[in-house]
């Protein structure tokens, strides 16, 4: 994970400790990670996120590779209301063309 994300493992040690703390995951006892039910939907939404940014960045001639490591770190910082004032544009612009 740390080498696709390009972080260390030390920040996705602390990220999945976060994520057990805010009770979005958990740790079975073969040391597997589970997602909870708020993981879960939490994810779902965050995988829309980056698929939403990944489409916009390659339909403007970025290059998949960069254009997914870049809707990833998107997607992850930015708040609702930035991404929803996105889609706003995305779907404006849509129904102009």
């Amino acid at each position: 994970m740390a080498h696709f994300l390009q972080i260390s493992k030390a920040s996705v040690s602390i990220a999945l400790r976060q994520m057990r703390e805010q009770g979005l995951i958990e740790v079975e006892q073969d040391g597997n990670l589970q997602f909870t039910a708020e993981g879960k939907r939490r994810a779902e939404l965050l995988s829309g996120r980056v698929l939403f940014f990944c489409r916009m960045l390659t339909g403007a001639g970025v290059e998949p590779a960069l254009a997914l490591k870049d809707a990833v770190a998107f997607s992850w910082e930015m708040s609702d209301a930035s991404y929803e004032a996105f889609r706003k544009i995305a779907a404006d612009a849509a129904q102009e063309a």
